[in-house]
């Protein structure tokens, strides 16, 4: 597992500490949480340029 320092501004840590606290996680499990639901919509999401067959 690797450990990231993340330097966030008050606001936006204030908003993840009102995430954590509403799913009971704690900062660092909340955090990971969101990264991962994030990159997993990234890597779902279609390409510009990209056309369905």
């Amino acid at each position: 597992m690797t450990l990231i320092d993340l330097q966030l501004p008050d606001e936006q840590a204030a908003r993840l500490d009102r995430f954590d606290n509403s799913v009971r996680k704690s900062r660092g499990e909340a955090t990971a949480e969101s990264i991962e639901e994030a990159l997993r919509r990234e890597e779902l999401a279609p390409r510009q340029g990209d056309h369905a067959h």
